[in-house]
């Protein structure tokens, strides 16, 4: 990941105490650490998401966006949730 793009996400997550910094780091954070996405398509995935909510329809995670906008395939989907789980199920 490019140092700008560390910097554009940082900025945008954050700066939000606790709840977005969290989830994120969950999905979105990892594929870009993996390199399977940019800031700029996470942005993208999370105002779909956004919208989506707020329009009360049916909840989509983040992996499902990214591969129907044809950003990440289904390989790379399910290497960031394998690494996911292994992260949370890790003793901190």
């Amino acid at each position: 990941m490019r140092d700008s793009e560390h910097n554009k996400v940082s900025d945008l997550f954050y700066d939000k105490p606790g709840k977005i910094e969290h989830y994120e780091k969950r999905f979105g954070l990892i594929a870009i650490e993996k390199g399977f996405i940019r800031a700029d398509d996470l942005v993208k995935a999370l105002t779909i998401q956004v919208d989506e909510d707020i329009r009360h329809v049916t909840h989509r995670y983040m992996g499902e966006i990214l591969f129907t906008l044809g950003i990440m395939t289904d390989k790379q989907v399910e290497d960031v949730l394998s690494d996911l789980f292994h992260r949370i199920r890790a003793p901190e």
